[in-house]
């Protein structure tokens, strides 16, 4: 999938890992790669300034796996989005939050 061909738009990546091959495919396909953790809502500020539109992802199975509780890995997963929100409520100029 590559970007879209509107210069008015530029696509962002966040990723934990930005040295990833699947983030590096991205990254030549003309995204701009940025790092950012869930868990760290300072990140994710940085990481949204300038955005206009964020589609965010939450990641349930990760915590799923580790903690093998559903209500532990539930928190987590609402934890992080929590922190999303209130990253993107904090982004000036956002328009949409998908």
């Amino acid at each position: 999938m590559s970007p879209p061909n509107n210069p008015a738009y530029k696509v962002r990546a966040i990723t934990r890992n930005p040295s990833s091959a699947a983030v590096q495919a991205l990254a030549a396909q003309g995204a701009e790669i940025v790092a950012a953790e869930l868990d760290n809502l300072d990140s994710l500020k940085t990481a949204f300034a300038g955005s206009a539109i964020i589609f965010r992802v939450t990641n349930l199975v990760e915590p799923l796996a580790t903690y093998s509780e559903p209500a532990k890995a539930i928190n987590i997963e609402a934890r992080q989005g929590i922190h999303l929100a209130q990253a993107a409520a904090a982004t000036a100029g956002l328009e949409h939050y998908i």
